[in-house]
């Protein structure tokens, strides 16, 4: 028996292997030339079923041979007039090789190279119906794919770009797999960058089901900034809609907010969750039963979208047990360290959708600020919106008003009216200015309008009334009635020490009449028996400085003579108010002009 000669074994094996690598070589550079016509009868029941019959084809082919038999497709076009192109310099159908050896020409999926899909300008209603067009094909397609050889589409490194003098890139590279058996049931898988966030879309619609003429279906986008999953039936029949589950996850608002550009922009990094109940056609989502929790802040109710009108509108209602939305109202307050901040409103201070939004909420807190039984609405029309407080429960008194926000010569015009009743001042000063120095129960109503692209330039536009009561109250840090004893007998040492104690009061009323940030009072007195004040002058809020002359007047003697007073002026800022007493008139009204011995 001859040995084995494992060398030998070797150069035959690497003979053959070099025959087999010059053969493939060789069959490689075969390439037959395809007719066009019938290339494109391979894909086109394809492109008729999703695009419709009106599309139109043009490509040029050839067959080659080895490694594998595919149609090699060059200068492809798909296009819809008016609607969009789809070019792409390469595509390649394997195909079957029972049917080449028997004269024909076949395979079941298409792979298209680095396509550019133009679109035409349009408007959002057009580019609407465009893809609702698309998705009533694709549904239409699976119905008839029997009729159809191409049940897999790839597309590979894709791009869309707006047609333009310099077309715009809409998107710049996207991968996407469809495929559609022979049952009716589509698969499809989407992955492309937005605002340098991967986004990957997968969809599977399964064949119609007989009993109830829908479609299985189910919807996954996922990204980093959040993702979107939806689960239920497809009808086509009176028309496209979905009904089923909706589930939406943002991991931040402000990533999310920067990813869409949202403006103003969102700044507040907290999650959002929404969980419902959708129903979903061409024009409107609706989610009913949903469960929207922001944070901590958990509501309930419904919300959708329409867009069937010349702009998006956002619609719902929605309630909540307890809501702490100090993070989210916190940098709205227009103060800053010296003055009214300067920075130019934000152009998305009023929203570009519309709104029709109702929230209800049995606590509130902002801050320390505690707010019972609260009623908002929230209605915005062509960039107008509308915030409106119903009777609402606050510093154990209640409060109701509206604000009116309108874009105009490039800055905002804001117009304001509400009242109060019965409000505990003492919470309410500590709570939004952080100062305890009066107290009391109050009622009052105020209106007021401005106009400007800053808060500055607002508060110093501002006109208006106000009309503010305060019942049995207390002004902490002063006792009026001390001094004005103390002025009877020795003036000059009662002013010089007039702070401390405190100045009980039945009532204190002011009324006040705003014009291009100047308030002017028109009534303002205390009254604290046997005792009373009164001020006039002018609180210049717009440069937050004030400019008032009050007086102080005890009762009058039993001799007959004048009673005491004390004539006062306050000046200075908002931050560092002075109180300056008027020693003159003090003196005069005791005759002397001397110092006290």
């Amino acid at each position: 028996m001859r040995p084995f000669d494992i060398k030998r074994q070797a150069r035959r094996l690497g003979i053959a292997a070099l025959l087999f690598l010059a053969l493939i070589g060789v069959g490689s550079l075969i390439s037959v030339p395809v007719d066009g016509e019938r290339a494109g009868r391979l894909i086109r029941p394809t492109l008729i079923g999703f695009l419709g019959p009106d599309v139109t084809l043009d490509l040029s082919a050839s067959l080659s041979i080895l490694p594998r038999p595919t149609l090699q497709i060059y200068n492809l076009t798909i296009s819809k007039k008016d609607k969009f192109s789809i070019k792409s310099q390469q595509a390649s159908v394997p195909v079957s090789v029972m049917a080449l050896l028997s004269g024909g020409l076949s395979g079941s999926s298409l792979t298209v190279n680095d396509p550019v899909i133009t679109l035409p300008p349009s408007s959002l209603p057009e580019t609407r119906q465009n893809a609702l067009a698309l998705l009533t094909g694709a549904l239409g397609a699976a119905d008839t794919i029997q009729q159809s050889p191409i049940e897999a589409i790839a597309i590979r490194g894709g791009r869309i770009v707006v047609a333009a003098d310099a077309p715009v890139s809409f998107v710049e590279k996207f991968d996407a797999d469809l495929s559609i058996t022979k049952a009716g049931r589509i698969d499809f898988d989407l992955r492309l960058p937005w605002k340098s966030e991967a986004v990957d879309v997968s969809a599977r619609i399964d064949p119609i089901d007989p009993k109830t003429g829908s479609k299985a279906s189910t919807l996954l986008i996922k990204s980093a900034p959040g993702t979107i999953t939806l689960e239920g039936a497809l009808a086509t029949t009176p028309e496209l809609h979905f009904a089923g589950t909706i589930d939406l996850a943002i991991k931040a608002l402000d990533r999310f907010g920067k990813w869409l550009d949202i403006d103003p922009p969102l700044t507040f990094t907290t999650p959002l969750a929404v969980k419902g109940a959708a129903e979903i056609t061409s024009e409107r989502i609706a989610i009913r039963e949903a469960a929207l929790t922001l944070g901590k802040i958990e509501m309930q109710g419904g919300i959708g979208l329409d867009v069937g009108g010349e702009r998006p509108l956002i619609f719902g209602s929605l309630s909540a047990g307890d809501m702490d939305v100090t993070e989210f109202l916190s940098p709205l307050w227009p103060k800053q360290a010296q003055g009214w901040k300067t920075e130019p409103l934000s152009n998305g201070l009023t929203p570009e959708q519309d709104f029709d939004v109702r929230l209800s909420a049995e606590r509130v807190n902002l801050g320390i600020v505690r707010i019972a039984n609260l009623a908002v609405s929230i209605l915005a029309k062509d960039r107008a919106l509308d915030l409106t407080l119903g009777g609402s429960k606050l510093f154990q008194g209640s409060a109701k008003g509206k604000v009116s926000i309108k874009p105009e010569d490039e800055g905002y015009r804001l117009a304001l009216h509400g009242s109060f009743d019965n409000l505990d001042l003492a919470q309410a000063t500590l709570a939004l200015m952080d100062m305890r120095k009066i107290e009391g129960t109050t009622e009052g109503k105020f209106e007021f309008e401005s106009k400007g692209r800053t808060a500055d330039a607002i508060m110093k536009a501002l006109s208006g009334t106000t009309d503010v009561t305060i019942s049995n109250g207390t002004l902490n840090g002063v006792n009026l009635a001390t001094i004005l004893k103390r002025i009877e007998t020795r003036p000059l040492s009662a002013i010089r020490d007039m702070k401390g104690g405190k100045t009980d009061f039945d009532r204190v009323h002011v009324s006040a009449a705003i014009a291009n940030g100047n308030a002017t009072l028109e009534k303002a007195e205390m009254i604290f028996p046997p005792n009373g004040m009164t001020m006039t002058g002018q609180v210049n809020i717009g440069e937050r400085r004030l400019t008032l002359e009050g007086i102080a007047t005890g009762p009058d003697p039993e001799n007959g003579t004048a009673p005491a007073i004390l004539p006062y002026t306050v000046t200075g800022s908002f931050d560092d108010p002075v109180v300056t007493p008027d020693v003159g008139r003090i003196l005069k009204r005791q005759g002397t002009t001397t110092p006290e011995q």
